[in-house]
C-alpha cells in the first residue's frame, strides 16, 4: 500500500470565471485546506486553457497554468479526461454523459465516489468533503510524509553508496519512525537493515587492525560502527568490542586521541543533524565549535564544508 488516502477533483471552471465571489486563491490560503489536502491526492481538472506563468516548484523554475499553477493546462485536461475513462467513477460524477463545471469530487483509492457536487463550494465544505472520505478510508500516509520519504531514501541510498553510513543511518531512522503500514516506510526499514552486512564488514577490518598491532586504527574503526549504525546489532556488538579494548593495556596510549575523536564527531553529527532539520543557527554553533576546539580532527574538513553552505560569502 503506497498512501492510503482519498483523492480530491477540485474543477473550478465556470465558477472560476463567472465572478460569483469567491476565489481559487482562498483555498490556497485556507490553513485547514491545506491541512486536509495534506491527508490527500489532489487533482486539479479544467476544460479550459488559461495561458502560463512561470511558477518555481522544488527549486526549479517552469511553466504553469496561469490560473491554478503546479503544471501545465494539458495536465489539467487530461485529468478530466482520465475521469472519463474510468467508467466507476464516470457514472457518479457525470451528467447525461458530460462532466458538468464546476465540480467537487472525493473517490476511495478503490474508486468509490463519496461526494460529488455540481456548484460552487468553499473552501471549508471541501475540507469536510475530505475529512468524510478521510473517514471511509481509514488512516493514510501524508503527502508531507510520503515527500519527505521519497527524498530521503534517495539521499540515503547516495550516502551509503559513498560509505557514509552514518548519515544514511540517521536519515533511514527517522524515516523507519514514520508510524504506518506503507510500502515507503518497509522500504525504508528495508534499507536501514540492509545495512548492518556492511556494519560487520567494517568489524571485521577493525579486528585485523587489532590483531596486526595497528590498535590506534583499530579503535578508530570499530568507534565508528558503535556511533554511526544507530540502533543495529552491528552498532551494539561494536560498542562491546571497543569498550572491552579500552580496558586493554595495548590501548592506553590512544585513549585520549579516542576520546577527541569522539568529542568531534558528536559536534560534526549534531551541525550535520541540525542543518537538516533547518536550524542553521544551532547548525553553525555546533560546526564553529568543532572547527575551533578540534583543527586537525578527521571531521574538521567535512564540517567546514558544511559551514560553507551555512554562512552567507562576504
Amino acid at each position: 500500500m503506497l498512501r492510503n488516502v482519498p483523492v480530491l477533483v477540485l474543477d473550478f471552471d465556470s465558477w472560476a470565471t463567472n465572478n460569483s465571489g469567491g476565489t481559487i486563491a482562498e483555498f490556497y490560503e485556507d490553513a485547514d485546506f491545506r491541512k486536509a489536502v495534506d491527508g490527500a491526492v489532489l487533482i486539479l481538472a479544467s476544460q479550459e486553457e488559461h495561458g502560463t506563468k512561470r511558477q518555481t516548484i522544488d527549486g526549479v523554475e517552469r511553466n504553469v497554468c496561469q490560473t491554478y499553477g503546479g503544471t501545465l493546462c494539458t495536465d489539467h485536461l487530461r485529468m478530466l479526461t482520465e475521469i472519463s475513462r474510468d467508467a466507476k467513477v464516470f457514472e457518479k460524477v457525470a451528467k447525461d454523459g458530460a462532466i458538468i463545471s464546476p465540480m467537487f469530487v472525493t473517490i476511495t483509492p478503490a474508486h468509490e465516489v463519496v461526494t460529488v457536487i455540481h456548484h460552487e463550494q468553499r473552501a471549508p465544505a471541501v475540507v469536510a468533503m475530505v475529512k468524510e472520505a478521510q473517514k471511509r478510508v481509514g488512516n493514510g500516509l501524508a503527502r508531507s510524509d510520503y515527500l519527505r520519504l521519497k527524498r530521503g531514501l534517495d539521499e540515503a541510498k547516495q550516502l551509503a553508496n559513498a560509505s557514509d553510513y552514518s548519515a544514511a543511518v540517521e536519515i533511514l531512522e527517522e524515516l523507519a519512525r514514520i508510524p504506518g503500514d506503507y510500502k515507503p516506510i518497509a522500504t525504508a526499514r528495508g534499507d536501514l537493515d540492509a545495512l548492518e552486512p556492511r556494519g560487520r564488514e567494517l568489524m571485521k577490518v577493525a579486528e585485523s587492525s587489532w590483531s596486526s598491532g595497528d590498535c590506534a586504527a583499530a579503535l578508530t574503526q570499530m568507534d565508528d560502527v558503535a556511533t554511526g549504525f544507530g540502533k543495529l546489532a552491528a552498532a551494539r556488538d561494536a560498542a562491546a568490542r571497543v569498550a572491552a579494548w579500552e580496558k586493554s593495556p595495548e590501548a592506553k596510549p590512544f585513549l585520549a586521541n579516542l576520546k577527541a575523536d569522539r568529542a568531534a564527531r558528536i559536534l560534526f553529527v549534531q551541525g550535520r543533524t541540525a542543518r537538516r532539520a533547518g536550524d542553521a543557527k544551532r547548525a553553525v554553533t555546533a560546526l564553529e565549535k568543532l572547527v575551533h576546539d578540534f583543527p586537525k580532527s578527521r571531521f574538521t574538513p567535512r564540517g567546514r564544508e558544511l559551514l560553507a553552505t551555512l554562512k552567507p560569502k562576504k
